[in-house]
């Protein structure tokens, strides 16, 4: 049994609470019933909430983040108990990872210490990282000696990572990495948006895993974006051959990509789907090229912001109709700006890492 079988769900009013959730801490958004609910698929109303309030209160997208990990970072598997005793120990355990101080999250070797704790009747498997846990049935994995590195971008920043294997990740603004230093696996856990080289080793699959579909490869080049806020995860294949899959579905639901070939996965319908993707527009950041293609307002605020690293405040709101398309390589944010108040009329002003636009 998962844990999204276990949390107490109710019913609640999103709207009546809206104005609270500025407020929240990590430990806020981890006791939200709400909020487990989005984390944990139990509701598609939730999903849609969530994902729209994050990407409009970006600044609480790193407190849910780590609420979202305490959520999704280990899987339980009971044996045959009485249902009461099992339900007593979720009760226990929900309030043992309830005891932390405010801002502060319980590292995740201290919270497995808990766990045995306080069920013994539950068999704790941990996974590492922000997706959702993939456990095959046929080949459950020993995680507990791995060791575990990880690799975070702020805003306004990229960096290239070489794995032990020799593989190649270069890693875009507000993305963070994580990866298994392991002999027999190269599994890879990420959040944000990343271009792979993949060392091949036919021996050892390359396993990305991302929200709840996970990318393997051999010996080949793709790029996976999958931001907290995306509705959409994408994955295109540059060379090679990957296979993506719906880890959580009851189907195992699985695509082959050809080069060129891309998969974009819905957070709200569950499902994947092969489609063709401009690589132009896919791979622009590799080149250090900011791409628009009919791109709204929230489009652009949020890509500038994430590529420059500021914050922008918005002054009015744009006219509906408000669109932009466009490239900018190696440009300065003021450049960009210019630029777009010439089709898109708009003003601005640009205070170290804070910029005002009004309209």
């Amino acid at each position: 049994m998962k844990l999204s079988e276990c949390v107490l769900y109710k019913t609640m009013n999103i709207q009546d609470r809206i104005m609270d959730y500025r407020s929240y801490t990590t430990s806020d958004f981890y006791n939200d019933e709400s909020f487990q609910s989005y984390v944990l698929g139990l509701s598609q109303q939730d999903t849609v909430f969530w994902v729209n309030w994050l990407s409009e209160n970006p600044k609480k997208i790193k407190e849910a983040e780590l609420a979202k990990e305490l959520l999704t970072s280990f899987s339980i598997g009971t044996l045959q108990i009485d249902k009461n005793i099992f339900n007593q120990d979720i009760e226990r355990l929900k309030a043992s990872l309830g005891q932390t101080r405010k801002n502060k999250v319980v590292p995740m070797k201290r919270t497995s210490q808990i766990l045995l704790r306080v069920a013994a009747s539950i068999v704790l498997v941990m996974s590492i990282g922000y997706s959702i846990q993939y456990l095959n049935s046929t080949e459950k994995q020993e995680l507990d000696s791995v060791t575990i590195m990880e690799k975070s971008n702020p805003k306004g920043r990229k960096s290239t990572v070489m794995l032990p294997d020799g593989s190649t990740v270069k890693l875009n603004a507000e993305s963070h990495l994580k990866y298994e230093e392991a002999d027999n696996r190269r599994n890879v856990y990420l959040v944000g948006e990343a271009f792979f080289e993949v060392a091949e080793d036919a021996a050892k699959p390359f396993t990305v895993f991302c929200k709840e579909i996970s990318t393997t490869a051999l010996g080949t080049s793709f790029n996976v974006r999958s931001y907290p806020e995306d509705l959409i995860t994408q994955v295109y294949l540059k060379t090679g051959s990957v296979e993506v899959r719906q880890f959580e579905s009851s189907q195992k639901e699985k695509l082959t990509l050809a080069p060129g070939d891309g998969v974009e996965y819905s957070a709200l319908n569950k499902t994947l789907v092969l489609t063709k993707l401009e690589p132009e527009m896919v791979l622009a950041w590799n080149d250090n090229t900011i791409k628009f293609e009919s791109a709204d307002f929230n489009q652009v605020r949020n890509k500038l912001e994430r590529w420059f690293g500021v914050e922008i405040e918005v002054i009015g709101k744009p006219d509906s109709a408000w669109r932009i398309s466009g490239a900018f390589k190696n440009e300065s944010l003021e450049n960009i700006l210019t630029s777009i108040d010439f089709t898109a009329p708009l003003e601005y002003k640009i205070s170290n890492n804070e910029v005002k636009i009004k309209f």
